[in-house]
């Protein structure tokens, strides 16, 4: 039987919090984790195979966090797709939020009065950072990379991409898409974490404070 779970404190207008929820780097979602999705969530879960347990364990999160400010059970939470295939609450929820997942590691940022959009990134040696900053990464981002020391341009890289994602995301826009309205105003902030990882959050307008936390929920 399920429990409601009573919220935590309401989030406070012009603040953006940001869990870290710690992942399995692989695995097949058991049934267990399988449990608390919703039949599509769990059908692409087990589509992923040896890649489906972090994935589980990131969207149980999600559901979790949202769950927490909600008052609801994981399993009760609606979401639903709106633009560009960015994932929200079904109405009459107005939280607003954004996952992000990596090798090990996710990310959650949740907002009670703007969009906001949230990236992580695990840095790696598999990729030539400079044609991939080429091909994708505006002029001004490229050109923060380059200024960088050798020996820091890889992080300085993998720093630069976890910010233009993250605008994209609070947004609903992909990497290579024209902007289908005006870009809202927002301001971009680093997420600092463990060495070999990078992270940026993003949110409307430029009043407003992050407030990190931990997830220890079951997952």
């Amino acid at each position: 039987m399920s429990h409601v779970r009573a919220p935590l404190a309401t989030l406070a207008p012009g603040v953006v919090e940001v869990w870290t929820v710690r992942l399995d780097p692989e695995g097949t979602a058991s049934e267990r984790l399988l449990a608390g999705l919703s039949p599509d969530e769990a059908d692409h879960a087990r589509r992923l195979g040896s890649l489906g347990a972090p994935w589980a364990q990131a969207h149980l999160a999600l559901r979790g966090v949202l769950a927490l400010h909600l008052g609801l059970t994981g399993e009760q939470v609606r979401l639903t797709l709106g633009h560009g295939g960015k994932p929200e609450l079904a109405p009459p929820a107005t939280l607003r939020f954004s996952l992000s997942r990596t090798h090990g590691l996710a990310l959650i940022a949740v907002s009670c009065d703007r969009a906001v959009g949230i990236d992580v990134e695990r840095v790696h040696e598999g990729i030539d950072v400079r044609a991939v900053a080429a091909a994708f990464l505006p002029p001004g981002e490229i050109a923060a990379i380059e200024l960088a020391p050798e020996s820091s341009r890889r992080a300085a890289f993998f720093a630069a991409w976890t910010r233009v994602e993250a605008r994209l995301k609070l947004t609903g826009e992909g990497l290579t898409a024209s902007p289908a309205h005006e870009t809202p105003l927002m301001l971009v902030r680093a997420i600092p974490l463990e060495s070999g990882y990078a992270a940026s959050v993003a949110a409307e307008g430029g009043n407003w404070t992050v407030q990190r936390r931990e997830w220890t929920g079951t997952v």
